[in-house]
């Protein structure tokens, strides 16, 4: 790259590369109105762009004074070089390894999955480091490494806490970058699922959203203005231990009634063992609640549970969306009438209907939210 173009971008040429990744492709005269500067500014911030290959321009469309395509002054819309540089995402679960390769709008390009045979952190940086080389073999030049897992980190690098891994101050980041010449950020899942939806998904023209997932654990993030709220303890998942008041289970820090102890899957599981005098998975007991009461009861009293979770997210944070997610997402589907009224009956009747977004997500969205984290951190900046 051109000296005039250093990553992660900055200033103006930082909000060139924004708005094109988030709504190009679009002409030179677009992206002037877009962000209030000239032409001429414009084009002298580009120019570098284009010579980095970072931007390339588009074929000639024709556009009449009105804007719309037909006959007037030809343009060349600007976009990005989708084809050059590839990006990596990793997402780390107890067991497997999901991994993704992307486009730099994180568009999915192929992904693969790999069993974990340890989890002593070296042995995991070795597996991660044998992934990024055989997605590396097809002549993709890989730009970066994002890895995201169920855990605290910090400076993109040092896992903190992570209890599903049973690992404590691991240097996750160190121990990848001596095996790779190659750019790594580390980062929660949670918040790395957030900064997917933020550039590339359903959230992308929302500058306040908040997203919730269930299943394993209880996560959260909020977006506000210019990016995510991550306070002193980003990654430590403060919602996990919310208080609901429902369901009288006791969480693993000993709250009564705490998010942890109604929504996680582990504490389904455990009041349907002792209701239903049985071991039944996730799936079978939303099945279950179809025709047996006490299945029911729990499925009800949990997703009622959820919406007064949703509800306080929303009375608090005021986010204009809601995006609920996860892999124990199913929960809110399988009694939509408790969901809602548990949100209703924890709202202000005057208050605007939450905008709620209900989305079901495979282990490949986790590992690409991985990757838009490292394309925010090393191309877009944060």
């Amino acid at each position: 790259m051109q000296q005039d173009v250093r990553l992660p971008l900055e200033g103006l040429q930082h909000a060139v590369a924004i708005d094109v990744l988030l709504h190009g492709p679009l002409s030179r005269k677009q992206l002037a109105a877009r962000l209030g500067v000239s032409p001429g500014t414009l084009t002298r911030v580009a120019g570098p762009l284009l010579e980095a290959g970072l931007l390339v321009e588009r074929a000639l469309v024709q556009r009449s004074s009105s804007g719309r395509p037909g006959i007037g002054r030809p343009e060349e819309p600007l976009d990005l070089e989708l084809g050059r540089d590839f990006y990596v995402g990793v997402k780390i679960t107890e067991n497997t390894l999901h991994c993704v390769v992307t486009t730099l709008r994180a568009q999915l390009v192929t992904e693969i999955s790999r069993s974990l045979a340890s989890l002593e952190p070296s042995a995991v940086a070795d597996q991660i480091t044998d992934v990024v080389g055989e997605l590396s073999e097809e002549g993709r030049n890989i730009r970066a490494l994002g890895v995201s897992l169920g855990g605290q980190v910090s400076r993109n690098s040092l896992v903190l806490e992570a209890p599903l891994l049973g690992w404590s101050d691991v240097d996750l980041g160190a121990l990848l970058k001596d095996r790779m010449d190659l750019p790594v950020v580390v980062d929660n899942d949670v918040l790395s699922l957030v900064r997917a939806e933020r550039w590339f998904g359903a959230a992308k023209d929302s500058d306040h959203f908040a997203l919730i997932t269930i299943g394993a654990g209880i996560g959260y993030g909020l977006v506000a203005g210019s990016g995510i709220l991550e306070g002193p303890d980003p990654g430590l998942s403060t919602i996990t231990h919310f208080p609901l008041g429902i369901g009288g289970g006791v969480c693993s820090q000993g709250h009564t009634g705490c998010a942890e102890s109604l929504l996680t899957t582990k504490a389904l599981l455990s009041r349907a063992r002792l209701a239903l005098d049985e071991n039944v998975t996730h799936d079978e007991l939303l099945a279950l609640a179809d025709t047996n009461p006490a299945a029911a009861s729990i499925v009800e009293t949990a997703a009622y549970g959820l919406g007064k979770l949703i509800a306080s997210v929303a009375n608090l944070a005021l986010p204009e969306k809601i995006i609920l997610t996860g892999d124990g997402v199913d929960l809110a589907l399988a009694n939509r009438e408790a969901l809602d009224r548990g949100i209703s009956d924890h709202r202000n009747r005057r208050a605007t209907p939450i905008d709620l977004e209900i989305q079901t997500v495979s282990f490949a969205e986790w590992a690409r939210g991985a990757a838009a984290t490292a394309i925010e951190t090393f191309v877009v900046g944060r």
